[in-house]
């Protein structure tokens, strides 16, 4: 597949190392010399200039593109950018953030308006990424796979946790569960039975069953009295910005929600907009504004300002004051894990939640679509419909040639989630959650397809 990408800031960037990653032909334009010179060491090509420019897409080769991606940070840019691609027959995918153009995490609705196949918000985007930690009782950060059949469990092995220095065969994880991946500094893992546990890795845990997330996350270190919590009641969120509405209007339905912001206006467009949320003028790091509103004795306190720094410190300072999980905004995606070494828990990237929004809609080949994207785009979660003429079907996973960096977590099969073994067959209709690093899944393809 050939794309073009228009934009070469940390989203472009990711993206394009990702689609590289995967074999596809790239070009990417950048109007920013020194974002344009970091791009050049990928291997595509990098054209100068306006993203929206008609001779720039042409030099790019939109003649001939399959999927243009426009990820600057104009909408305006990114929507003129598209429309031109969209006449040349590209499939168009654009960020587009403002609530004149988008009020949800992903839309098809501007295609026949916009020339957009399919727009992303980078803000909703985020804002629905915490929301769904919500949707467990163990305010951990997990997701659901395979139509909420499936959980997905991200953590970060606390160093006093039981299982450091046990190796994955010999941790008596519940029946429904498989560790499908493991990142090390810089390393990523897809892992044997063998494979001893660290502390600080960050592990990535497949769970068939919902009620046996606390039970893993207490292996894994987190505190029964956080993981065992029947449900969040309460959660203060710093930060009256999109985000920061968007989240409060989703959790209100559920919780009492608390939203504070310094900014009066801000405040006030909140509160107009919001039907059950408490708005309060005031700043998150306010010790005594905290303790004075009762903002301190709270299940969840989430930092979504426009500033991470701000993000962090007033997460800090919640945890200090006794919140029990404190999840911070923060716009680099190196921060994360730093992060959890400091106090806050978890920490949501608007880049990452763009990124895995934008990716699930360039298909590998026809039948292998992406679910997730892990580990800055080294590694993915996959998801595959097995048909008849599929290589796999009517053999062993052990059998099935699948290359080393690659694990079937979980196979879906008549609305039964079976974590499977080496010897487990697999039939037409089934549909396999895979674990695979970026680099493996043209192989992945050819193995399976």
């Amino acid at each position: 597949m050939y794309v073009i990408i228009g934009g070469a800031g940390q989203v472009g960037q990711s993206v394009a190392r990702s689609l590289v990653q995967q074999g596809h032909e790239l070009a990417i334009i950048e109007a920013d010399e020194a974002a344009a010179d970091r791009a050049s060491v990928l291997d595509a090509l990098v054209v100068k200039g306006n993203t929206a420019s008609p001779a720039k897409l042409e030099e790019a080769g939109v003649n001939k593109a399959d999927a243009f991606i426009a990820v600057t940070n104009s909408d305006e840019i990114n929507i003129v950018a598209s429309a031109l691609a969209h006449s040349y027959g590209a499939k168009t995918i654009a960020r587009v953030n403002s609530g004149d153009y988008i009020n949800e995490p992903v839309s098809e609705a501007l295609e026949r308006s916009l020339g957009i196949n399919v727009a992303v918000s980078p803000d909703l985007a985020t804002s629905s990424r915490i929301s769904r930690i919500f949707l467990t009782p163990t305010l951990l950060d997990t997701d659901v796979l395979a139509g909420g059949q499936v959980q997905m469990l991200e953590s970060r092995i606390r160093p006093d946790a039981p299982v450091v220095g046990v190796a994955i065969k010999d941790m008596n994880l519940p029946k429904h569960t498989n560790i499908v991946a493991i990142f090390r500094k810089k390393e990523t893992i897809i892992p044997e039975g063998s494979e001893v546990i660290q502390a600080k890795d960050e592990v990535i845990t497949i769970l068939g069953e919902q009620g046996d997330v606390p039970v893993v996350a207490e292996l894994f270190g987190y505190s029964p009295t956080v993981t065992r919590k029947e449900k969040a009641e309460r959660v203060v969120i710093a930060g009256a910005t999109r985000i920061g509405r968007h989240l409060a209007g989703s959790l209100e339905k559920m919780m009492d929600v608390v939203l504070i912001d310094p900014n009066e206006k801000a405040c006030r467009m909140a509160s107009e907009s919001l039907s059950n949320t408490l708005c309060i003028q005031g700043e998150p790091t306010d010790k005594d504004v905290m303790q004075e509103e009762g903002l301190t004795d709270v299940d969840a306190f989430i930092g979504a300002t426009a500033r991470e720094d701000l993000n962090t410190l007033s997460c800090l300072m919640a945890k200090q004051n006794g919140v029990k999980v404190t999840i911070a905004v923060v716009y680099r995606p190196d921060l994360r894990s730093a992060l959890q070494d400091v106090g806050v828990d978890i920490a949501v990237c608007p880049t990452i939640a763009t990124m895995n929004s934008i990716l699930q809609h360039i298909h590998f080949k026809k039948g292998l679509a992406s679910l997730h994207v892990l580990h800055h785009g080294n590694a993915r979660v996959v998801e595959f419909e097995v048909t008849e003429k599929s290589r796999i079907a009517g053999k062993t996973i052990k059998k099935a040639g699948l290359p080393k960096n690659s694990l079937v977590a979980t196979i879906v099969r008549d609305a039964k989630t079976i974590i499977p073994h080496g010897d487990t067959p697999v039939y037409p209709g089934d549909r396999l959650i895979i674990f695979t690093r970026t680099s493996v899944i043209p192989k992945l393809a050819d193995a399976i397809l």
